[in-house]
């Protein structure tokens, strides 16, 4: 009997798998983990420096990351036409920090910008 307890001790060493289910588990969660913390964070499309999701402008490159609603000071992003916190509209910075000119070649004033309502800009009529 003493010498089949040392064999068989043995024979469970070397067979054993080297973690249990549990240990399997516990080491997919925590690549899971780590994997959406990477894909979290934020990245400037210009140079791909990790940057703070409340960056406005990136520190390395400059780039416009953000911008604030005229309305609500919220941060939005450029492309985004619409906030979607108050519903006002967004001029994109490019057409409000140019002039347009007229068919002559003269800067004309830019137009004068109004909000539009959140039901209005979603096509919903009354």
């Amino acid at each position: 009997m003493v010498v089949f307890n040392i064999f068989g001790l043995v024979l469970y060493m070397i067979l054993r798998p080297r973690e249990t289910l549990a240990e399997a588990y516990e080491r997919s969660l925590e690549e899971e983990t780590l994997l959406q913390e990477i894909e979290e964070r934020q990245h400037c499309p210009n140079c791909r420096q990790r940057v703070q999701a409340d960056f406005m402008v990136c520190p390395f490159c400059h780039t416009e990351l953000k911008q604030r609603c005229p309305r609500c000071e919220k941060l939005l992003l450029p492309k985004w036409e619409l906030c979607p916190y108050c519903g006002n509209t967004q001029v994109p910075a490019m057409a409000a920090s140019t002039p347009a000119q007229d068919g002559d070649g003269n800067r004309r004033p830019p137009a004068e910008v109004r909000p539009v309502p959140v039901a209005e800009a979603a096509g919903i009529r009354r």
